[in-house]
């Protein structure tokens, strides 16, 4: 029995696409997807054109079976597209983002630099408006003094002369003890024979007595 070669066979077989971007890889198909694909091309090759297969439920024609796994293996492959097309524009996306920061910082500083720091027309651009200082009332400056001298006597952090005022005035006990090396050994000179007549030098030659004749 031959394969049916239709168009349906053609879209599940596919092994790729092509879209704005070129030509687009898919993954091999594994799991599911493969089972699907097989049981596929196994309906095309064994079943003949125009017969039914019992189902629970009811039954179901050779044509109604490659339409339905036709339509679930695209659906992979419309997957596997939108996937490529996702890397393509996240690349491209990394590539541009080195420009796109250094020209936000120029536009961030020339918009600050023109309306001002404080200005409220930066909020319209989604930059943040520099709140001015609140200016302190005398008797709120000296609260403010007074309760940080309150706290820093609670967590025992004074200020630097009272730091260095802080002393430790005990008596420190240092000992040391000496361990000399030991001398080394010195073992007797060894003797040396000396021939008469051999000079050595600190002894002069010795000269033999002259026999009687």
């Amino acid at each position: 029995m031959e394969m049916n070669t239709g168009s349906a066979s053609g879209s599940a077989s596919s092994v790729g696409a092509t879209g704005s971007t070129g030509p687009v890889a898919v993954n091999e198909p594994k799991g599911f997807r493969l089972k699907l694909q097989q049981m596929l091309a196994g309906v095309q090759a064994v079943i003949p054109d125009g017969n039914s297969v019992i189902i629970p439920g009811g039954s179901m024609t050779k044509v109604e079976i490659v339409k339905r796994l036709t339509a679930g293996t695209s659906d992979y492959l419309t997957v596997d597209t939108s996937l490529t097309a996702l890397r393509l524009a996240r690349v491209q996306l990394r590539g541009e983002l080195p420009d796109l920061r250094v020209l936000y910082d120029q536009l961030k500083a020339s918009l600050s630099a023109s309306f001002g720091k404080g200005s409220p027309l930066l909020a319209q651009f989604g930059l943040s408006p520099q709140k001015a200082r609140k200016q302190l009332t005398p008797e709120q400056r000296v609260a403010r003094a007074a309760k940080a001298r309150a706290t820093r006597q609670l967590r025992h952090t004074g200020g630097v002369r009272q730091k260095a005022a802080v002393q430790y005035q005990g008596l420190v006990d240092v000992s040391h003890q000496l361990r000399p090396q030991p001398a080394p050994s010195t073992g007797a000179a060894p003797s040396a024979d000396v021939s008469p007549g051999v000079s050595t030098p600190d002894k002069p030659a010795e000269t033999p007595p002259a026999r009687a004749g």
